[in-house]
């Protein structure tokens, strides 16, 4: 359905960004997913679109570029969250799974403390969104598994990376 409403509305950032994040969610055809993402980004810079910005770069083995891309958009919409508070208007929070997501990529750079700190920030926003999605659902039950994991000295069940990505090819 969404190849229908992307030949459909080609130019509109939302399919653009929806199929290409479902694209490299799957780590299947990353040049694609990130061709769709980078053309979404050039329409609107919203954390969303960012977020699939940063997960197709994690899926790439770019982990330094997809960290960098959560936390700099985590930043900006916590300061934005908090001049919206400040001015007394609704709040709408971030979604757990660019925390998630942050997460995995800073435990993929072997930063373990920073990866638990998002993971937890995962959990803690997971537990109040009201209608959550799939990804939300996965967040609730992955996330806790993936802190436990870490301070216990495991390997958590971090995302796995796109296909045909070898492990051992950082960039």
């Amino acid at each position: 359905p969404l190849e229908e409403v992307l030949k459909l509305q080609p130019g509109r950032s939302g399919p653009l960004n929806n199929l290409g994040y479902c694209i490299a969610d799957l780590g299947v055809d990353l040049e694609r997913a990130e061709q769709m993402i980078r053309r979404a980004l050039a329409v609107e810079r919203r954390l969303h679109v960012l977020d699939s910005f940063g997960w197709v770069l994690y899926k790439k083995l770019s982990f330094r570029e997809a960290a960098a891309v959560f936390e700099e958009s985590i930043r900006q919409e916590e300061e934005r969250l908090l001049v919206e508070e400040v001015a007394g208007d609704d709040e709408v929070p971030i979604s757990s799974v660019i925390y998630d997501h942050a997460g995995d990529a800073f435990w993929r750079l072997g930063w373990s403390d920073r990866a638990v700190e998002y993971w937890q920030r995962a959990v803690e926003v997971a537990a109040k969104e009201k209608s959550p999605s799939l990804d939300i659902r996965e967040v609730r039950a992955n996330a806790p598994r993936k802190i436990q994991a870490a301070q216990s000295g495991k390997a958590p069940p971090v995302a796995p990376l796109g296909e045909g990505v070898k492990e051992g090819e950082k960039k």
